[in-house]
Protein backbone atom coordinates (compact mmCIF):
# COMPACT_ATOMS: atom_id res chain seq x y z
CA UNK A 1 0.00 0.00 0.00
CA UNK A 2 2.70 2.56 0.95
CA UNK A 3 4.55 1.76 -2.21
CA UNK A 4 1.20 2.28 -4.39
CA UNK A 5 1.17 5.49 -2.36
CA UNK A 6 4.56 6.50 -3.38
CA UNK A 7 4.92 5.10 -7.04
CA UNK A 8 1.47 6.81 -8.31
CA UNK A 9 1.93 10.31 -9.32
CA UNK A 10 -0.29 12.81 -11.04
CA UNK A 11 0.90 16.07 -12.26
CA UNK A 12 4.35 15.94 -10.77
CA UNK A 13 3.15 14.73 -7.14
CA UNK A 14 2.60 11.22 -5.69
CA UNK A 15 -0.51 10.09 -3.99
CA UNK A 16 0.41 10.21 -0.76
CA UNK A 17 1.62 14.15 -1.36
CA UNK A 18 -1.45 14.74 -2.61
CA UNK A 19 -3.08 13.46 0.45
CA UNK A 20 -0.65 15.68 2.55
CA UNK A 21 -1.21 18.86 0.56
CA UNK A 22 -5.34 17.88 0.94
CA UNK A 23 -4.25 17.86 4.71
CA UNK A 24 -2.92 21.53 4.96
CA UNK A 25 -4.61 23.28 2.93
CA UNK A 26 -8.08 23.36 4.78
CA UNK A 27 -5.99 22.97 8.16
CA UNK A 28 -3.91 26.03 7.02
CA UNK A 29 -7.21 28.15 6.54
CA UNK A 30 -8.64 26.96 9.94
CA UNK A 31 -5.38 28.53 11.68
CA UNK A 32 -5.91 31.36 9.34
CA UNK A 33 -9.43 31.77 10.56
CA UNK A 34 -8.44 31.92 14.16
CA UNK A 35 -6.02 34.21 14.13
CA UNK A 36 -8.24 36.86 12.32
CA UNK A 37 -11.28 36.07 14.00
CA UNK A 38 -10.21 38.30 16.89
CA UNK A 39 -8.84 41.29 14.68
CA UNK A 40 -12.16 40.59 12.53
CA UNK A 41 -14.17 41.28 15.49
CA UNK A 42 -12.33 44.15 17.25
CA UNK A 43 -12.87 45.98 13.50
CA UNK A 44 -17.14 45.21 13.14
CA UNK A 45 -17.29 46.84 16.54
CA UNK A 46 -15.31 49.64 15.50
CA UNK A 47 -15.83 49.47 12.07
CA UNK A 48 -17.69 47.54 10.47
CA UNK A 49 -17.43 48.60 6.86
CA UNK A 50 -13.66 48.39 6.59
CA UNK A 51 -14.13 44.90 8.10
CA UNK A 52 -16.53 43.47 5.80
CA UNK A 53 -13.43 45.23 3.31
CA UNK A 54 -10.48 43.47 4.54
CA UNK A 55 -11.56 40.52 6.65
CA UNK A 56 -11.55 38.03 4.00
CA UNK A 57 -8.66 39.47 1.88
CA UNK A 58 -6.28 39.85 5.15
CA UNK A 59 -7.53 35.99 5.93
CA UNK A 60 -6.62 34.66 2.25
CA UNK A 61 -2.95 36.51 2.73
CA UNK A 62 -2.61 34.70 6.29
CA UNK A 63 -3.98 31.59 4.95
CA UNK A 64 -1.13 31.57 2.05
CA UNK A 65 1.69 32.36 4.70
CA UNK A 66 0.92 29.10 7.10
CA UNK A 67 -0.06 26.94 3.77
CA UNK A 68 3.37 27.71 1.52
CA UNK A 69 5.04 27.21 4.83
CA UNK A 70 3.93 23.73 4.52
CA UNK A 71 3.02 22.93 1.25
CA UNK A 72 6.89 24.08 0.35
CA UNK A 73 7.66 20.80 1.34
CA UNK A 74 5.95 19.41 -0.45
CA UNK A 75 5.46 20.64 -3.79
CA UNK A 76 8.43 19.46 -6.17
CA UNK A 77 11.29 22.11 -7.27
CA UNK A 78 9.27 21.89 -10.61
CA UNK A 79 6.08 21.55 -12.36
CA UNK A 80 2.80 23.12 -12.76
CA UNK A 81 1.86 23.79 -9.25
CA UNK A 82 5.12 25.07 -8.11
CA UNK A 83 4.74 27.60 -10.85
CA UNK A 84 1.18 28.33 -9.48
CA UNK A 85 2.52 29.01 -6.05
CA UNK A 86 4.76 31.18 -7.56
CA UNK A 87 2.55 32.79 -9.14
CA UNK A 88 0.82 34.45 -6.52
CA UNK A 89 -2.42 33.06 -7.40
CA UNK A 90 -3.90 33.68 -3.79
CA UNK A 91 -2.33 36.87 -3.34
CA UNK A 92 -3.79 38.01 -6.78
CA UNK A 93 -7.56 36.24 -5.72
CA UNK A 94 -7.04 38.18 -2.19
CA UNK A 95 -6.65 41.75 -3.69
CA UNK A 96 -9.01 41.45 -6.36
CA UNK A 97 -11.42 40.26 -3.45
CA UNK A 98 -10.23 43.92 -1.65
CA UNK A 99 -10.57 45.91 -4.80
CA UNK A 100 -13.71 44.72 -5.09
CA UNK A 101 -15.05 45.39 -1.81
CA UNK A 102 -13.45 48.62 -1.72
CA UNK A 103 -15.63 49.95 -5.48
CA UNK A 104 -18.97 48.37 -3.52
CA UNK A 105 -18.19 50.01 -0.43
CA UNK A 106 -17.21 53.34 -2.09
CA UNK A 107 -20.18 53.30 -4.25
CA UNK A 108 -22.63 52.43 -1.20
CA UNK A 109 -21.41 55.70 0.19
CA UNK A 110 -21.80 57.42 -2.97
CA UNK A 111 -25.51 55.75 -3.15
CA UNK A 112 -26.22 56.85 0.63
CA UNK A 113 -25.21 60.20 -0.24
CA UNK A 114 -27.60 60.91 -2.84
CA UNK A 115 -30.14 59.29 -1.20
CA UNK A 116 -29.32 61.71 1.27
CA UNK A 117 -30.01 64.68 -1.28
CA UNK A 118 -33.37 63.22 -2.39
CA UNK A 119 -31.82 61.95 -5.63
CA UNK A 120 -32.90 57.68 -4.80
CA UNK A 121 -33.40 57.45 -8.77
CA UNK A 122 -30.14 58.95 -9.44
CA UNK A 123 -28.15 56.28 -7.20
CA UNK A 124 -29.57 53.83 -9.71
CA UNK A 125 -26.97 55.31 -11.94
CA UNK A 126 -24.17 53.94 -9.81
CA UNK A 127 -24.68 50.24 -10.41
CA UNK A 128 -23.88 49.59 -14.19
CA UNK A 129 -20.91 51.83 -13.24
CA UNK A 130 -20.05 49.75 -9.81
CA UNK A 131 -20.20 46.51 -11.83
CA UNK A 132 -18.09 48.01 -14.91
CA UNK A 133 -15.29 49.09 -12.09
CA UNK A 134 -15.95 45.58 -10.49
CA UNK A 135 -15.12 43.87 -13.50
CA UNK A 136 -12.33 45.84 -14.44
CA UNK A 137 -10.48 45.22 -11.07
CA UNK A 138 -11.34 41.81 -11.35
CA UNK A 139 -9.35 41.73 -15.18
CA UNK A 140 -6.57 43.89 -14.07
CA UNK A 141 -5.85 40.95 -11.27
CA UNK A 142 -6.23 38.37 -13.63
CA UNK A 143 -4.34 39.45 -16.39
CA UNK A 144 -1.65 40.13 -13.93
CA UNK A 145 -2.17 36.61 -12.45
CA UNK A 146 -1.40 34.99 -16.30
CA UNK A 147 1.14 36.84 -16.71
CA UNK A 148 3.30 35.79 -13.26
CA UNK A 149 2.58 32.28 -14.92
CA UNK A 150 4.30 33.19 -18.39
CA UNK A 151 1.29 33.51 -20.53
CA UNK A 152 1.30 36.07 -23.62
CA UNK A 153 -0.41 39.20 -22.32
CA UNK A 154 0.00 41.00 -25.37
CA UNK A 155 -2.35 38.53 -27.06
CA UNK A 156 -4.61 38.46 -24.62
CA UNK A 157 -4.75 42.34 -25.12
CA UNK A 158 -5.49 42.49 -28.47
CA UNK A 159 -8.15 39.53 -28.58
CA UNK A 160 -9.87 41.35 -26.07
CA UNK A 161 -9.22 44.83 -27.68
CA UNK A 162 -10.53 43.32 -31.21
CA UNK A 163 -13.58 41.57 -29.02
CA UNK A 164 -14.32 44.49 -27.34
CA UNK A 165 -14.21 46.94 -30.39
CA UNK A 166 -16.87 44.52 -31.96
CA UNK A 167 -19.38 44.87 -28.61
CA UNK A 168 -18.44 48.56 -28.96
CA UNK A 169 -19.57 49.19 -32.41
CA UNK A 170 -22.78 46.74 -31.76
CA UNK A 171 -23.67 48.80 -28.69
CA UNK A 172 -22.79 52.63 -29.78
CA UNK A 173 -25.93 54.10 -29.15
CA UNK A 174 -26.46 52.11 -25.71
CA UNK A 175 -22.89 53.32 -24.72
CA UNK A 176 -23.75 56.71 -25.39
CA UNK A 177 -26.88 57.05 -23.45
CA UNK A 178 -24.81 55.09 -20.37
CA UNK A 179 -22.00 57.88 -20.70
CA UNK A 180 -25.01 60.60 -21.26
CA UNK A 181 -26.43 59.12 -18.24
CA UNK A 182 -23.33 59.48 -16.26
CA UNK A 183 -22.91 62.80 -17.58
CA UNK A 184 -26.31 63.88 -15.87
CA UNK A 185 -25.31 62.52 -12.59
CA UNK A 186 -21.96 64.57 -12.33
CA UNK A 187 -23.81 67.66 -13.76
CA UNK A 188 -26.85 67.45 -11.72
CA UNK A 189 -28.55 70.19 -13.92
CA UNK A 190 -32.22 68.49 -13.02
CA UNK A 191 -33.45 65.80 -10.64
CA UNK A 192 -36.20 63.48 -10.64
CA UNK A 193 -39.57 65.71 -10.02
CA UNK A 194 -38.39 68.92 -11.43
CA UNK A 195 -39.54 71.03 -14.18
CA UNK A 196 -37.44 71.71 -16.81
CA UNK A 197 -37.61 73.20 -20.29
CA UNK A 198 -35.81 71.70 -23.26
CA UNK A 199 -35.45 70.80 -26.75
CA UNK A 200 -39.15 72.83 -27.35
CA UNK A 201 -40.28 70.55 -24.57
CA UNK A 202 -41.71 71.47 -21.32
CA UNK A 203 -42.77 69.54 -18.19
CA UNK A 204 -42.06 67.61 -15.13
CA UNK A 205 -39.01 64.89 -14.53
CA UNK A 206 -40.87 61.57 -13.86
CA UNK A 207 -37.93 58.85 -14.78
CA UNK A 208 -33.90 59.14 -15.05
CA UNK A 209 -33.19 56.11 -16.35
CA UNK A 210 -30.04 53.88 -17.87
CA UNK A 211 -30.67 54.79 -21.25
CA UNK A 212 -33.33 57.85 -21.30
CA UNK A 213 -35.15 60.55 -19.06
CA UNK A 214 -38.93 60.20 -19.10
CA UNK A 215 -40.54 64.01 -19.20
CA UNK A 216 -44.40 64.59 -18.16
CA UNK A 217 -45.52 67.53 -20.06
CA UNK A 218 -47.50 70.16 -19.54
CA UNK A 219 -50.36 68.87 -21.41
CA UNK A 220 -50.24 65.71 -20.08
CA UNK A 221 -48.09 64.31 -22.38
CA UNK A 222 -45.13 62.10 -21.60
CA UNK A 223 -41.85 62.65 -23.79
CA UNK A 224 -39.12 60.28 -23.56
CA UNK A 225 -35.61 61.94 -24.82
CA UNK A 226 -32.09 59.34 -24.91
CA UNK A 227 -29.56 60.72 -22.16
CA UNK A 228 -27.39 61.30 -24.87
CA UNK A 229 -29.35 64.28 -26.41
CA UNK A 230 -29.58 65.22 -22.64
CA UNK A 231 -26.32 65.35 -22.15
CA UNK A 232 -25.87 67.57 -25.11
CA UNK A 233 -29.13 69.42 -24.79
CA UNK A 234 -29.32 73.12 -23.44
CA UNK A 235 -31.65 72.39 -20.48
CA UNK A 236 -33.57 75.28 -18.41
CA UNK A 237 -34.21 73.97 -15.25
CA UNK A 238 -37.61 75.99 -13.94
CA UNK A 239 -37.77 73.84 -10.67
CA UNK A 240 -34.44 75.50 -9.45
CA UNK A 241 -35.04 79.21 -9.86
CA UNK A 242 -35.15 80.99 -6.80
CA UNK A 243 -38.39 83.40 -7.85
CA UNK A 244 -40.33 84.08 -10.64
CA UNK A 245 -39.87 87.30 -12.24
CA UNK A 246 -43.18 89.03 -13.85
CA UNK A 247 -43.02 91.88 -16.12
CA UNK A 248 -46.15 93.66 -17.57
CA UNK A 249 -46.62 97.33 -18.97
CA UNK A 250 -49.04 99.67 -19.39
CA UNK A 251 -49.83 102.05 -22.54
CA UNK A 252 -51.99 105.01 -21.78
CA UNK A 253 -53.25 107.68 -23.93
CA UNK A 254 -50.57 109.77 -26.10
CA UNK A 255 -52.86 112.78 -25.12
CA UNK A 256 -51.65 112.09 -20.97
CA UNK A 257 -50.75 115.34 -19.56
CA UNK A 258 -46.88 114.85 -17.77
CA UNK A 259 -48.67 115.34 -14.19
CA UNK A 260 -51.02 112.54 -14.88
CA UNK A 261 -48.34 110.11 -16.01
CA UNK A 262 -46.17 111.19 -12.95
CA UNK A 263 -49.34 109.87 -11.39
CA UNK A 264 -49.65 106.68 -13.11
CA UNK A 265 -45.79 105.39 -11.92
CA UNK A 266 -46.89 106.57 -8.19
CA UNK A 267 -49.93 104.72 -8.76
CA UNK A 268 -48.55 101.43 -10.43
CA UNK A 269 -45.31 101.74 -7.43
CA UNK A 270 -47.93 102.07 -4.52
CA UNK A 271 -49.66 99.28 -5.77
CA UNK A 272 -46.57 96.77 -6.01
CA UNK A 273 -45.07 98.34 -3.04
CA UNK A 274 -44.67 95.13 -0.41
CA UNK A 275 -47.07 92.87 -2.84
CA UNK A 276 -47.28 88.76 -1.53
CA UNK A 277 -43.98 87.14 -2.14
CA UNK A 278 -41.71 90.46 -2.48
CA UNK A 279 -38.25 90.13 -0.85
CA UNK A 280 -36.74 93.28 0.39
CA UNK A 281 -33.51 92.68 -1.56
CA UNK A 282 -35.82 92.85 -4.44
CA UNK A 283 -37.74 95.47 -4.28
CA UNK A 284 -40.54 95.87 -7.64
CA UNK A 285 -39.18 98.67 -10.71
CA UNK A 286 -41.35 100.65 -12.47
CA UNK A 287 -40.40 103.28 -14.71
CA UNK A 288 -42.62 105.15 -18.22
CA UNK A 289 -39.64 103.53 -20.15
CA UNK A 290 -41.34 104.18 -23.90
CA UNK A 291 -42.58 106.99 -26.07
CA UNK A 292 -44.55 104.88 -28.70
CA UNK A 293 -46.63 106.45 -31.90
CA UNK A 294 -49.36 105.50 -30.46
CA UNK A 295 -49.02 105.29 -26.98
CA UNK A 296 -47.14 106.05 -23.18
CA UNK A 297 -45.45 102.72 -22.26
CA UNK A 298 -44.88 102.45 -18.59
CA UNK A 299 -43.48 99.12 -17.27
CA UNK A 300 -42.92 97.61 -14.62
CA UNK A 301 -41.31 93.80 -12.96
CA UNK A 302 -41.44 92.44 -9.55
CA UNK A 303 -40.21 89.32 -8.32
CA UNK A 304 -41.96 86.56 -6.64
CA UNK A 305 -40.80 84.01 -3.47
CA UNK A 306 -40.99 81.44 -3.62
CA UNK A 307 -41.16 80.60 -7.43
CA UNK A 308 -44.34 78.92 -6.71
CA UNK A 309 -46.38 79.60 -10.56
CA UNK A 310 -49.82 79.42 -9.71
CA UNK A 311 -49.26 81.36 -6.59
CA UNK A 312 -47.34 84.02 -8.61
CA UNK A 313 -50.55 83.99 -11.27
CA UNK A 314 -52.90 84.84 -8.54
CA UNK A 315 -50.96 87.70 -7.09
CA UNK A 316 -50.31 88.94 -10.66
CA UNK A 317 -54.19 88.61 -11.30
CA UNK A 318 -54.96 90.65 -7.74
CA UNK A 319 -51.77 93.26 -8.58
CA UNK A 320 -53.31 94.03 -12.42
CA UNK A 321 -56.30 94.56 -11.04
CA UNK A 322 -55.75 96.94 -8.23
CA UNK A 323 -53.53 98.91 -10.92
CA UNK A 324 -56.39 99.18 -12.98
CA UNK A 325 -58.49 100.06 -10.39
CA UNK A 326 -56.25 102.96 -9.27
CA UNK A 327 -55.88 104.37 -12.73
CA UNK A 328 -59.79 104.46 -13.23
CA UNK A 329 -59.85 106.02 -9.93
CA UNK A 330 -57.10 109.02 -10.99
CA UNK A 331 -59.55 109.29 -14.38
CA UNK A 332 -56.21 108.33 -16.37
CA UNK A 333 -56.93 106.70 -19.94
CA UNK A 334 -55.93 103.67 -21.17
CA UNK A 335 -54.65 103.23 -25.02
CA UNK A 336 -57.17 101.79 -27.24
CA UNK A 337 -54.95 98.84 -28.70
CA UNK A 338 -53.57 99.36 -31.86
CA UNK A 339 -52.49 96.07 -34.32
CA UNK A 340 -48.76 96.42 -33.15
CA UNK A 341 -49.73 95.90 -29.99
CA UNK A 342 -52.59 93.51 -30.26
Amino acid sequence: MTDTLNDTAWAGLTLGEWGTLLAVIPLAYVVAWLVVWPVAALMRGRTPRFAQLLTGPIRIVVWLGIARAGVSQIIPPTGELRDAANAGTLVWVALAWAGVRLVGLAFDWWSEYLKSKNQAATALLLRPLRTLLAIVVVLAALLTWLDNLGFNIGAVLAGLGVGGLAVALAAQDTLRNFIGSLMILIDRSYRVGDRIVTRGHDGVVEEIGLRSTKLRQLDGQLTTIPNADMAAADIESVAQRPYIVRKGRVHLALETPTAELEHAVEIVQGVLKDHEGMKPDRPPKVFFDEIERDAHRVSFTFWYHPPDWWACLEVAQALNLRIIEGLQVAGIALAPPTPQRG
